[in-house]
C-alpha cells in the first residue's frame, strides 16, 4: 500500500471529516500524523500472552563513541562542592558525569551545573587541592539524539538488543534495574554490564577513556514521504493494520464510539491472524518480552 492510498482510505472510510481531507495541507498533516503513530503502535504491539511484535525490517546497527572531556580546573575553594572548569565545559550538559582529578586523587559525580561551574556529590577534604589540576569527564549514560554529547542513530532506537565493545570484541551483559549502579556511577573502568534507560542505556561504570561500542537495536518504522512511496517500512501485510488504527483514531476524534470500537476490535483480530501466518514468519524477529521490557 502506498502512502497516498492510505491517506485516501482513512479519509474516505471515516465519514470524510472535513479537516481530514488529504488534498489540503492541514488535513494531510493530521492523517499522516495518525498513520505515523499507528505504525509505531503496530510495530510494538503487545499481545495478551506477553509477546510483542518485532520485525526484522526494523533492526539496525550503529557505532557510538562514549563522551570524554579533558581540561584544567580553573577555580575551587578547598572544602567546597563547587568546581569551576574550563569555559568550554559550559557547552555540555554535565549532570551525571564522572569528574576525575587524578593528580589530586579525587573523583566525584557531577550533580548540578551552571555554565562552566559544576556542583559535585562529594566534598573534598580541606587538604585536597583541585585548582589548576588536569581533569577528565566521562559519562556512564549513552543517549541517542541530536545533542552535543548524544549518540547518533537514525532512526532512533526503541529497544536495545545488544552492546559490544569494538576494541575488545566483548559482548556486554544486559542487566536490569538502575539501582545496582547507584554506587558506581562516578567510578571509572571498562564497563561490562548495561541497563536499558529511555532511548539509550546506562553502563555499570563510566568508561576510563573514550570507548567505541557497536549497538544493535529495533527502531520505529520510517514513513513514506511522497504519495507513491510505500506507506512505511513494515511488511506489506501489516499496512492495512496501520490504516485500521488510523481509522479507529478518526472515528474516536469524531465522537463515533461504536465505529471506533469496531475498528479497534477488527485491528486486534487482524493482528492475531497475521501473527500466525507462516508465509510472513520470516518477517518476525524474536518477540518475547524480557523482564526489562515488561516493566
Amino acid at each position: 500500500m502506498t502512502l497516498g492510498e492510505a491517506l485516501t482510505e482513512v479519509y474516505d472510510t471515516t465519514d470524510q471529516q472535513n479537516d481530514l481531507d488529504p488534498t489540503t495541507a492541514a488535513g494531510r498533516a493530521r492523517v499522516l500524523g495518525a498513520l505515523t503513530r499507528a505504525a509505531a503502535i503496530v510495530s510494538t504491539w503487545k499481545f495478551p500472552d506477553g509477546y510483542r511484535l518485532r520485525f526484522r525490517s526494523l533492526e539496525a546497527r550503529t557505532f557510538i563513541v562514549t563522551p570524554w572531556l579533558t581540561g584544567i580546573v580553573q577555580a575551587h575553594v578547598p572544602g567546597s562542592r563547587t568546581v569551576e572548569l574550563d569555559a568550554g565545559a559550559a557547552a555540555h550538559d554535565l549532570q551525571g558525569w564522572s569528574l576525575d582529578v587524578s593528580g589530586a586523587g579525587f573523583k566525584s559525580l557531577v550533580v548540578a551545573q551552571a555554565g562552566a561551574v559544576v556542583t559535585i556529590a562529594d566534598v573534598p577534604d580541606a587538604a585536597t587541592v583541585l585548582v589548576f589540576q588536569d581533569y577528565t569527564l566521562s559519562r556512564a549514560q549513552v543517549s541517542f539524539g541530536t545533542g552535543v554529547d548524544e549518540a547518533v542513530a537514525s532512526p532512533r532506537p526503541v529497544e536495545i538488543l545488544g552492546v559490544y565493545n569494538v576494541a575488545t570484541k566483548a559482548t556486554l551483559e544486559r542487566g536490569y534495574g538502575l539501582e545496582r549502579f547507584r554506587d558506581t556511577m562516578a567510578d571509572r573502568g571498562d564497563p561490562s554490564v548495561w541497563v536499558k534507560f529511555g532511548h539509550g542505556f546506562v553502563l555499570d561504570l563510566a568508561p576510563d577513556e573514550a570507548k567505541t561500542y557497536m549497538v544493535d537495536y529495533f527502531h520505529y518504522p520510517v514513513m513514506g514521504v511522497a504519495d507513491d512511496d510505500d506507506l512505511c517500512a513494515l511488511p506489506e501485510a501489516f499496512h492495512e493494520a496501520v490504516v485500521q488504527w488510523a481509522r479507529y483514531w478518526a472515528f474516536d476524534r469524531g465522537g463515533d464510539v461504536l465505529a471506533s470500537h469496531e475498528a479497534l476490535s477488527k485491528l486486534e483480530k487482524d493482528l492475531r491472524c497475521l501473527r500466525t501466518e507462516d508465509d510472513i514468519g520470516s518477517d518476525y524477529a524474536d518477540g518475547r518480552i524480557d523482564a526489562q521490557t515488561a516493566r
